[in-house]
């Protein structure tokens, strides 16, 4: 056991984002005051974007966006950072131009995915670097 306490309801924050990717993901000014709610509800696990667990949907949510909004709303509601536990996944390519589908890519060797995509060293600390950011 690491001592670590995780809210019996978990946040997902896969719809927070630009619905230029997706029509259904939520604008940072309709998803903002949610995660505040959260937060003042007790539920202090959001569930964001990018290391694969068992399903290699990853950096698909949002397109990576989700984490930008979280951050900002930590910032916007002085939510100390220490008390939110943030879930994140990696395995697919972040799209710079906000493409939908090429988050959902697999052959490396197109679009100039090689070393943007899956597990390996590079691409896992590069995605961990990403979510701090």
């Amino acid at each position: 056991m690491s001592g670590l306490y995780v809210s019996k309801v978990i946040l997902g924050a896969a719809s927070y984002g630009s619905s230029k990717w997706q029509n259904w993901i939520l604008e940072e000014a309709e998803a903002l005051p949610l995660l505040e709610y959260a937060f003042k509800q007790g539920i202090n696990t959001w569930d964001t974007v990018r290391l694969n667990i068992a399903v290699p949907l990853a950096d698909a949510y949002a397109n990576g966006l989700s984490e930008e909004i979280i951050g900002k709303a930590l910032r916007s509601y002085n939510i100390p950072r220490e008390q939110i536990v943030i879930l994140t996944k990696m395995y697919y390519a972040i799209d710079p131009m906000n493409q939908p589908g090429i988050s959902q890519m697999r052959d490396k060797t197109k679009q100039h995915l090689v070393n943007r995509l899956g597990l390996s060293r590079k691409h896992i600390l590069d995605a961990v670097a990403g979510s701090v950011r």
